[in-house]
C-alpha cells in the first residue's frame, strides 16, 4: 500500500474511532443521566403513595386491616389520581395481589428480603416496550403490605435510539467531509516525498544534475536536503570517474601512439639493415636512428615505472635542509646543462623540510631538464626556495621559449608535448609533469605555472616546513 493510503486510512481511521467513540459517550451519559432521575422520581412517587396509603390506613375504623380494607384504600388511591400515570399494585407477604389498579398481566417484581423503609426497582422490557417496576413494605394497621408501582418509560429508551441515529448519521457526514480533508492533507503532505522519488527515478536514468525543490523547515525539507546533497555528491562521483575514465582513454590511446611511432622506425630502419646492401655509412645512419628511439622506448618506459612505483609505493617524509636538497639538485644536473650550454643557478633560504628527498629530488630534476630543453645556450635556469607564509616555495625559472596560455592547462596530461619535435629528438615522452603532479599531491601541495612566449617560464610548489626542535633523521 502507498504511503498517501496508509496515511489516509490510519488518520481517518483515528478521526472515526474518536468521534464515534465521544458520541456513544455523550448519548450513554446522557441516557444514565435520564435514567438515574427516573428512578430517583419513582421512589419519590413511591414515597408519597406509601405516605398517602398509610394515612388513608390511619384513617379507617379498626386496628386490624382486612383485605377488603386495603382494597378500599386502593381504590380510593386510584380515584385521587396517582402521579405521572402509574399502575399499582398492593400485595400480601405472601406474594398474593389484594388490589391493582390496572387490568395488565405483568410478572411482578421479587419481594424476597424487601423490609422496613427499603425499596426495590427494575426496568422490564417487553415487546418493543420498557416500563420501570419499584417496589416497598408498608406497616399499618398491624398488618404489612407491599406496593408495587409501575410506569413506562418506553420514551427514554426511544430518545437514546433517536439520538443513536442521529449521531450514526452525523458521523457518516463529518467523515464524508474529513476522508475529503485528510485525503487532501495526505496528498500535499506526501507531494515532496513523491517529488524526490521521481527525482531518484530521474537520477537512476542517468540525469545527474537533477535536484528537488526545498520549502520550509521540517522533516520533509531535511530529507529533500540530504537527498541534494546525496545527488550531488554522486554527480560529483560520477564526473570523476568519467574524467578519470577518459583520462585512462586518453592515456591508452597516447600510449599505443607513442610506442607506435618508434617501433615503425625502428622496424623500417632494421629492415633495410636486413633486406638491403647499405654502406657504411647509411648503415650508421640507420644505427643512430634505431639507437634514438630505443632511448626515447626506454626513457617512456622509465617514466611509467616512476608512475606505478609512485602510486603503489609506500613512502615516508623526514627532516631534510633544504639549501643542501637544493644544491645537490642543481650538482647532478651540472654536467648535463654544461652539455647544452646553459647556466644553472640556485638561490636557497635556510630552513628544514619535512619531505621526501628522493622524490623532491625527482621533480625538480624533471622541472630542470624541462626548463633546459626549452633554453637556447648562455640562457639562465634560476632553482630557488625561500619561506612564504608558513611554508617553503621552490621555483624553477628559465629564459626560454614560453608557451601559449592555452596550453598551460594542458602540461600535466600524460604524453602532451607543446614541442612534439623537439621532445623526441631529445627522447621525451610527455610523462614528466605528471610524475612531477604525482609527487607534488604527494607531499599535499600542487603544481603553478607562469609562462609567456619569449620570456620563459615560472614553475613553482610549496612544501612543508618542519617545524620541530629536534633534528631527528637529518638530512644534509
Amino acid at each position: 500500500m502507498r504511503f498517501t493510503w496508509k496515511l489516509f486510512v490510519t488518520i481517518l481511521c483515528i478521526v472515526a474511532i474518536s468521534l464515534s467513540a465521544s458520541g456513544y459517550y455523550l448519548v450513554e451519559d446522557s441516557f444514565t443521566t435520564t435514567m438515574e432521575r427516573e428512578v430517583k422520581r419513582s421512589f419519590e412517587d413511591l414515597i408519597f403513595i406509601r405516605f398517602s396509603y398509610e394515612t388513608a390506613a390511619a384513617n379507617t375504623p379498626g386496628r386490624e386491616l382486612s383485605d377488603d380494607k386495603i382494597e378500599g384504600i386502593g381504590s380510593k388511591l386510584k380515584e385521587s389520581g396517582l402521579p405521572h400515570s402509574y399502575s399499582f399494585w398492593i400485595r400480601g407477604t405472601n406474594g398474593e395481589v389484594l388490589f391493582q389498579s390496572s387490568s395488565d398481566e405483568q410478572d411482578l417484581i421479587s419481594l424476597e428480603g424487601l423490609q422496613g423503609g427499603s425499596g426495590r426497582y427494575r426496568v422490564v422490557r417487553k415487546e418493543a416496550r420498557y416500563r420501570i417496576d419499584i417496589a416497598c413494605q408498608v406497616t399499618a394497621g398491624e398488618r404489612a403490605v407491599y406496593l408495587e408501582l409501575s410506569r413506562d418509560i418506553s420514551d427514554i429508551f426511544l430518545a437514546r435510539h433517536r439520538q443513536m441515529e442521529v449521531l450514526v448519521q452525523l458521523t457518516g457526514v463529518i467523515l464524508s467531509l474529513s476522508a475529503i480533508l485528510i485525503w487532501l492533507l495526505s496528498y500535499f503532505l506526501t507531494r515532496p516525498i513523491r517529488k524526490l522519488s521521481i527525482g531518484t527515478r530521474e537520477i537512476a536514468r542517468g540525469d545527474y544534475a537533477k535536484r528537488v525543490l526545498v520549502r520550509g523547515h521540517n522533516e520533509v525539507s531535511e530529507l529533500a536536503q540530504d537527498f541534494n546533497r546525496m545527488a550531488q555528491a554522486v554527480e560529483e562521483k560520477i564526473l570523476s570517474l568519467e574524467e578519470a575514465a577518459h583520462r585512462q582513454e586518453e592515456f591508452t590511446a597516447n600510449f599505443a601512439h607513442e610506442l607506435k611511432t618508434p617501433l615503425t622506425s625502428i622496424i623500417g630502419y632494421a629492415d633495410m639493415l636486413r633486406s638491403s646492401p647499405l654502406s657504411q655509412e647509411e648503415q650508421l645512419v640507420c644505427a643512430n636512428y634505431i639507437f634514438g628511439e630505443g632511448k626515447r622506448l626506454e626513457a617512456l618506459s622509465f617514466k611509467l615505472l616512476d608512475l606505478f612505483v609512485l602510486r603503489r609505493g609506500d613512502f615516508s617524509k623526514r627532516r631534510v635542509e633544504a639549501e643542501w636538497l637544493l644544491q645537490s639538485v642543481c650538482n647532478i644536473y651540472r654536467p648535463a646543462g654544461d652539455q647544452a650550454g646553459v647556466v644553472l643557478r640556485v638561490s636557497a633560504q635556510e630552513a628544514a623540510l619535512h619531505v621526501e628527498p628522493d622524490l623532491i629530488k625527482t621533480l625538480l630534476l624533471n622541472l630542470v631538464d624541462n626548463a633546459r630543453k626549452a633554453s637556447q645556450p648562455e640562457q639562465t635556469i634560476t632553482i630557488e626556495g625561500r619561506v612564504s607564509g608558513g611554508r617553503y616555495r621552490v621555483e624553477v625559472r628559465d629564459e626560454g621559449r614560453g608557451m601559449e596560455e592555452t596550453e598551460l592547462g594542458r602540461i600535466q596530461e600524460p604524453f602532451y608535448m607543446v614541442d612534439k619535435s623537439r621532445a623526441r629528438q631529445q627522447h621525451g615522452a610527455g610523462l614528466g609533469l605528471s610524475l612531477c603532479r604525482e609527487i607534488a599531491r604527494f607531499h599535499d601541495t600542487d603544481l603553478s605555472f607562469w609562462s609567456q612566449v619569449g620570456k620563459g617560464t615560472r614553475v613553482w610548489l610549496e612544501l612543508e616546513i618542519d617545524v620541530g626542535e629536534e633534528p631527528g633523521e637529518y638530512e644534509g
